[in-house]
């Protein structure tokens, strides 16, 4: 696992294959973080908890 620290605004990019998808911090409020995607559509974003409660 690899740990980042971002600030509001900075952004992670990661490369998989021949896709780029782009995480960028918009909101840091308490202990809550704004996240927004940039992927191909093909690609699927899905909260943790959505896959556990399929998976049950």
């Amino acid at each position: 696992m690899l740990k980042l620290t971002r600030r509001e605004q900075e952004s992670i990019s990661l490369f998989i294959y021949d896709m780029e998808i782009k995480v960028l911090v918009v909101q840091i409020k308490g202990n809550q973080v704004g996240l927004c995607f940039e992927a191909p559509q093909e690609v699927e974003i899905l909260r943790e908890e959505l896959i556990e409660r399929w998976s049950d």
